[in-house]
């Protein structure tokens, strides 16, 4: 999840810069939806991203970690390993 800080834009941000920062300003983006409302290939937006954290007008947070416990899924996190190899074992079956 990227999260703004709150600075303002500066005049020395590029128009990708400045556009992500009005978006965030709105609320948190994941970086698959900042590269689609930038219309951006998702490795050029995360280097616009990873430029704003750096300099301190974005976080970056995991998507869980963003959320307080009281509103977490219980459990939600990695599945069971036996639930993967079960899911794994059904598909090799259905190949």
């Amino acid at each position: 999840m990227l999260i703004a800080t709150g600075l303002p834009a500066k005049p020395h941000h590029t128009p990708a810069q400045q556009r992500l920062l009005d978006l965030t300003a709105r609320g948190s983006l994941t970086v698959a939806e900042s590269a689609g409302y930038l219309r951006l290939p998702m490795g050029v937006c995360k280097m616009v991203a990873s430029q704003l954290v750096d300099d301190g007008y974005l976080m970056a947070r995991t998507p869980l970690s963003g959320i307080p416990d009281d509103l977490r899924t219980p459990g939600a996190g990695r599945p069971p390993k036996s639930l993967l190899e079960r899911v794994r074992d059904g598909l090799l079956t259905a190949l």
